[in-house]
């Protein structure tokens, strides 16, 4: 089975030259990039990085915004660009260990999901580093209440064949929504522990921290509020806990309306 692999980038400049310096050499037959709306240096990067690669490379400028959530618009684009059997999802702000793209992870499931650290190359403190990764490798709350669901991540590859029946939904946790609806849907679904992929931010930005909060809050039946707690203090998510109870009392995501421009 053939491998492609989509990378959506926002302003990614930082971290692209780590980034794409691990993909350079990976077994891959197609890596497509979806440009969303960047004001940095980082077309200028991937177009760079286009020219040596070992296999070929899409570049795709977005130029607007349809889908509320801007990652699950930027993943459908490019999964629906995407030609080959298997369909990973990347970021740009990742460093990626090349075993995950061996097509004989999937001979045993439909959707693969894999490990990864936190790792602060621009920084002398390491604390929050440290700390995250420490929860990840001893204290996994997520696993003791949904099992093997509980280790997931955004890093993951899927069978086009599932991924056609499925897609993805315009959602604030698209990954989390697609590898639900894989179970549900009776695919087969597996977490790789033994990837050695490295994060290069240490926790995550006020946005994202937003949108978990909303996803959360859209799924009462997973996500009480003492689960949110939980999460929000253990992994100084703040801004998880105030969406997650804006979003209950006011329904903000699903009464968002999107132009080209952007939020109205």
């Amino acid at each position: 089975m053939k491998i492609s692999a989509v990378m959506p980038i926002h302003n990614e400049g930082k971290y692209l030259p780590y980034s794409l310096k691990s993909m350079l050499n990976a077994p891959l037959d197609e890596l497509i990039f979806i440009l969303d709306r960047c004001s940095d240096n980082s077309e200028q990067i991937i177009k760079k990085f286009s020219k040596i690669t070992p296999y070929p490379t899409v570049i795709l400028e977005k130029k607007d915004q349809k889908w509320r959530c801007p990652t699950a618009e930027n993943y459908e684009i490019g999964f629906n660009l995407a030609k080959m059997d298997i369909i990973f999802s990347l970021a740009g702000d990742c460093i990626y260990d090349s075993t995950i793209f061996n097509s004989q992870n999937f001979s045993d499931a439909d959707l693969v999901s894999f490990m990864y650290w936190n790792l602060n190359l621009f920084s002398s403190l390491h604390i929050h580093e440290w700390y995250e990764n420490f929860l990840k490798t001893y204290f996994n709350l997520t696993h003791l209440w949904e099992g093997e669901l509980g280790y997931r991540s955004g890093i993951f590859g899927i069978k086009r064949s599932v991924w056609s029946q499925l897609h993805f939904k315009d959602v604030p946790s698209e990954y989390d929504d697609l590898m639900r609806r894989v179970i549900k849907s009776n695919y087969t679904y597996k977490f790789m522990k033994e990837a050695k992929n490295y994060h290069l931010r240490a926790g995550l930005m006020q946005g994202r921290q937003e949108l978990q909060g909303m996803s959360r809050a859209q799924n009462l039946d997973r996500y009480p509020l003492w689960k949110v707690i939980t999460h929000s203090f253990l992994h100084f998510k703040p801004y998880v806990l105030t969406s997650y109870l804006r979003e209950r009392k006011y329904h903000i995501y699903k009464r968002r309306k999107w132009s080209k421009e952007g939020l109205t």
